[in-house]
């Protein structure tokens, strides 16, 4: 985007796309603003759907030639099936030629799922004969109905690998507008409570793009959390969903022999201080959760939740900063669910 030099020397003031064709950078002209009439240079573009349609529009700022003078302006450009459509909405804009450029960015000041509008910079004070002064402006977008966000991640599963590698996969969410291979993710690691990866920055893609598994590796020993969330492409986030897995020592230690029905042992050694061992099986692959809760029946530590291969497994159990007493181990699958007493003697 810009007022760029053609390969046939001439100027022109352009919005294009250039096509990845094998490696060749092919122009796609599918934008109606070549040349952009009136444009005196296009200094800033960025890609999002404010319509939420479920597709991507554009939103260029730059130096508009009004006929008396130059002057900001920001307009979008509509996708309208792949050709993009100038959308008639004009805002106005700081004046951006040399060192008077504004920025602008969009995001969800509302709250209502759809994208609104910031722009910063240098204005024209109206009547003051060329002088500028610097303003900010928030334009809300108003259109009609509000941008449901996406389904959240179902199917979470984390396979432990050696060497402290794991492979996070998912279903596709599903979205009213977007498509799901369209979706992109949002992914965030916690090792033992403590954030691995940053937390998410609106508006944007989701941090692993649109993809349905994501390969971790070098993690140190420690249990992990890792949460998930879909975002749409006007960059409407999902309700999180979350799944744990252990590295290291404290993992889960698959045993020879297949079993053929669901099983969980007494734990060992049971009274206990200040680690115990959680022995169980499965006859097939199936995602299983462990947690610990006191006699009130409150949560007191969630031990894991992952899918795991068919085996016999342990899972140990570390409560040194427990208090002693007496607790309730409860495993859970999809067709088995079994409690254990446990004794803390401290």
């Amino acid at each position: 985007a810009g007022h760029i030099k053609e390969l046939d020397g001439s100027y022109n003031t352009v919005l294009r796309i250039y096509r990845n064709d094998n490696e060749t950078y092919v122009p796609f002209e599918v934008i109606d603003c070549v040349p952009c009439e009136g444009w005196f240079d296009i200094t800033a573009a960025t890609w999002a759907d404010y319509d939420t349609d479920g597709d991507m529009d554009v939103l260029v700022s730059g130096n508009y030639n009004s006929g008396s003078q130059i002057e900001g302006r920001a307009k979008i450009y509509d996708n309208n099936g792949g050709t993009f459509i100038d959308s008639g909405n004009e805002l106005p804009a700081p004046r951006a030629s040399g060192s008077r450029g504004g920025t602008f960015s969009w995001l969800d000041i509302d709250g209502e799922g759809d994208l609104d509008y910031f722009i910063a910079g240098q204005y024209f004070v109206p009547g003051g004969g060329g002088l500028v002064e610097a303003q900010m402006h928030i334009y809300r977008n108003d259109a009609a109905g509000q941008n449901v966000a996406p389904t959240s991640p179902a199917g979470l599963n984390a396979a432990v690998q050696s060497g402290g590698t794991v492979l996070l996969s998912w279903d596709p969410a599903t979205d009213d507008h977007t498509p799901s291979a369209a979706l992109t993710y949002d992914l965030d690691l916690f090792r033992d409570g403590t954030p691995v990866s940053l937390p998410r920055r609106l508006p944007e893609p989701g941090n692993v793009s649109a993809v349905t598994e994501w390969l971790l590796s070098g993690l140190p020993d420690g249990s992990y959390e890792w949460t998930l969330r879909a975002v749409d492409a006007a960059y409407n986030g999902s309700d999180i969903s979350s799944g744990q897995f252990n590295i290291g020592v404290t993992g889960v230690n698959p045993v020879e022999n297949l079993p053929r029905e669901f099983a969980f042992d007494e734990n060992y050694p049971n009274p206990f201080n200040p680690s115990t061992t959680l022995r169980f099986a499965l006859p097939e692959r199936t995602t299983v959760e462990l947690a610990v809760y006191n006699l009130n029946g409150q949560l007191v530590d969630r031990l894991m939740k992952e899918s795991l291969p068919a085996g016999v497994h342990e899972v140990r159990w570390d409560a040194g900063g427990v208090a002693s007493g007496t607790y309730f181990v409860r495993m859970s699958t999809a067709g088995f669910t079994k409690t254990r007493k446990v004794m803390l003697v401290k």
